[in-house]
């Protein structure tokens, strides 16, 4: 497969993630689980690769923090989509 098709079907994936974000109105925390959940990584995983502790990765889920913009890059690079499917913009 080519990098040109790679990268098409890469940008409609995250369309598509984007677009069920948007229609079930989820949480930034919600979509970070699910995200991972479907990469199958754990949140030890996650939180390695992302560079914060474990316990801080599982407040970012459950809601308990909002994770900062630097760290919201860094576990969409971890999760590999864009920032703003993680957010319900």
């Amino acid at each position: 497969m080519s990098a040109l098709k790679r990268i098409n079907v890469r940008q409609a994936a995250q369309i598509a993630n984007f677009n069920y974000l948007e229609e079930n109105n989820m949480t930034l925390g919600e979509n970070i689980r699910r995200i991972r959940k479907e990469r199958h990584m754990t949140l030890k995983q996650l939180e390695q690769t992302v560079g914060i502790s474990e316990s801080y990765m599982h407040a970012y889920e459950v809601g308990d923090r909002h994770p900062k913009v630097d760290k919201i890059e860094a576990i969409a690079i971890a999760l590999g989509v864009n920032p703003e499917a993680l957010h319900n913009s």
